[in-house]
């Protein structure tokens, strides 16, 4: 009907399903990132990595490009 519900879920990158947040960070300058990795690390049930973009097909890539 008009108000059926559906029960299908989008992720931004499949093969990283379970991922609940990304944070693009720009290393441009004196930015330490694996210091910003190892402190979100330190926050309970929390996981932090980085992501190569090497490893992410076009259609990421664009995503995640500076504008």
């Amino acid at each position: 009907g008009f108000f059926s519900t559906t029960n299908t879920v989008h992720y931004l990158i499949d093969k990283l399903k379970k991922v609940d947040f990304f944070l693009k960070i720009d290393t441009e300058g004196t930015f330490n990132a694996q210091h910003i990795i190892a402190k979100i690390q330190q926050i309970p049930a929390t996981n932090a990595h980085t992501v190569a973009l090497n490893t992410l097909n076009i259609k990421h890539k664009l995503l995640f490009q500076e504008c």
